[in-house]
């Protein structure tokens, strides 16, 4: 048998389910960008993990499309979720090629890395009008900024810069995640 819920019920309900998925923008920044730092670390690259690695990448995708999917719809966060990914390969394949000192092959990546990044903010920004592409733009190109320049500094072992990099980088993706949260669907207020 259904227990049927009474409306306030329902409402609770639907509340404690969006907070639940209104607290994933926030996280998912945080860990897309902890999971970039990893790929990285020199350590790391040296030994790297792939199938860990590709389990940790698979673990924050789903988290976002849980959010997109919640919010827009299963085929937004599809799509959504597509140019994330996309964005995530070429950063990957911009660090491997400055470890591998490509310089040319660097500055393919690099351009492919910006046009999807410039795909990512007219999407968000089409997709919600408290989203503009200008600052979405600015927000992702100071991620890609710092993370060039954190690799740089692994590839130069300068520990004290990156140490001073990851705080900024921290500080962007932290912003990024206040920033979509903001953008999304207020939670219905129950009836008093």
């Amino acid at each position: 048998m259904i227990k049927k819920m009474s409306h306030d019920s329902q409402i609770k309900e639907f509340q404690k389910t969006q907070r639940q998925v209104k607290a994933n923008p926030e996280s998912w920044w945080r860990d897309l960008n902890r999971l970039m730092l990893t790929y990285i670390d020199p350590a790391f690259f040296a030994i790297r993990d792939q199938r860990g690695f590709r389990d940790q990448l698979f673990r924050v995708m789903n988290e976002l499309y849980i959010v997109f999917r919640f919010n827009y719809g299963s085929e937004i966060a599809q799509q959504f979720m597509e140019l994330v990914y996309r964005f995530v390969v070429n950063g990957m394949n911009v660090v491997n090629s400055m470890y591998n000192t490509e310089q040319f092959v660097v500055e393919v990546n690099l351009n492919e890395w910006y046009q999807t990044a410039d795909e990512i903010a007219a999407y968000l920004a089409r997709l919600n009008d408290a989203w503009s592409s200008k600052m979405w733009i600015e927000y992702i190109y100071l991620y890609i900024n710092y993370i060039l320049e954190l690799t740089r500094a692994a590839l130069e072992r300068n520990f004290e810069q990156s140490e001073s990099i990851y705080r900024n980088i921290e500080s962007v993706t932290e912003q990024m995640g206040n920033y979509m949260m903001a953008g999304l669907p207020e939670v219905p207020q129950t009836r008093r």
